[in-house]
């Protein structure tokens, strides 16, 4: 048996699938295998329960993942196809086709043309506007593939069977589901005001989440320098916002705002982060340098420049609002370019 999961980071639907593979190696005999398309921190825990094949490493992105991404902003379809199938049969050149296939998530679609006829289960996460971010135009004919789906609620059921002429039949739902992990219990608030440095009556403004793109940390960055800047300006207190969530066991981040600007700005241990994603891109467009133009690798250059120079400006740590314009620009320069030259 086949699963397939886009990624192998600690969030929703990857840590669904670990604890139903812990299931499955507890009552059953089955071969199980797992194929994610980028790996993350959850590989090894899944290596203990599987065969694991990880077709792009955690951390930023190879070349066949850039020039896979070029092909669909370049609207070549069969080109991306073609290397996302040279992609999987590489990656599982030593396995045996599967007798059943789980598709965890609605983007790991993808790998049902090259997982032969065997029936499929698709267990999908994602509403309507998820599933035009995860899957290409080209690619929206796959959610009619499965045998058999699994819905974590029953609005995500409705969605494929209103939208997506889904026989409501061939739908189950069930649930999604959180770790058996108990959290620690604060009776007081006050005691945990206190232990936060909050003020007792102060305005607190939350998020939960792990620290990726997803989850819109930069956003809440920004949101949080506004919100407190005018309360500056209107002579009122100062509002916290606080995020739970994310991995401060790892020492990568303190409770201080500037702390955690660094580590998603520009901390190099940190796969996710502007310094990061910007330098991997740089050296994987210098290992193609010969497939791609003069412009699209001095857009490259210029945007890895631009950061790195950032890096030295104590200010824009302090002030992010005006380095995150500077990123968005660089990044719409860059697939302007590349969509112009390539």
């Amino acid at each position: 048996m086949t699963f397939v999961t886009y990624e192998a980071s600690r969030t929703g639907s990857p840590v669904m699938l670990l604890r139903l593979l812990r299931w499955l190696r507890a009552h059953s005999d089955l071969d199980l295998e797992v194929v994610c398309w980028r790996g993350g921190p959850l590989v090894p825990e899944l290596r203990e329960l599987a065969e694991v094949v990880v077709l792009s490493p955690a951390g930023p992105p190879n070349p066949g993942e850039i020039l896979t991404v070029a092909a669909e902003a370049l609207d070549l379809p069969a080109i991306r196809r073609r290397l996302t199938g040279a992609r999987m049969a590489f990656g599982r050149r030593r396995q045996r086709r599967p007798d059943l296939v789980y598709v965890n998530g609605a983007p790991s679609l993808i790998a049902l043309p090259y997982l032969g006829g065997a029936p499929v289960i698709a267990h999908i996460h994602e509403l309507e506007f998820a599933l035009g971010r995860s899957l290409a135009p080209d690619d929206r004919s796959l959610l009619g593939r499965p045998d058999r789906y699994l819905a974590v609620a029953r609005v995500v059921a409705d969605n494929l069977i209103e939208h997506h002429g889904v026989d409501p039949g061939a739908v189950c739902v069930q649930p999604g589901f959180v770790g058996d992990i108990q959290p620690e219990v604060v009776d007081q608030p006050d005691a945990l005001r206190a232990r936060l440095g909050i003020p007792r009556q102060a305005m607190i403004v939350g998020a939960v989440g792990d620290v990726i793109w997803r989850k819109g940390p930069d956003l809440f960055l920004q949101v949080a320098a506004r919100v407190i800047g005018a309360a500056r300006e209107a002579g009122e207190p100062d509002p916290h916002f606080v995020w739970v969530g994310g991995r401060p066991h790892e020492g990568m981040f303190d409770e201080t705002g500037q702390e955690i600007r660094r580590f998603l700005a520009f901390d190099p241990r940190n796969p996710n982060s502007i310094l990061s994603c910007v330098s991997g891109a740089r050296e994987n467009a210098r290992s193609v340098r010969e497939s791609i133009t003069v412009a699209m690798w001095e857009q490259v250059n210029k945007f890895y420049l631009m950061v790195q120079s950032a890096l030295q400006n104590s200010r824009f740590i302090a002030e992010p609002n005006q380095f995150c314009d500077m990123v968005r620009h660089a990044s719409h320069a860059l697939v302007g370019t590349t969509d112009a030259t390539m």
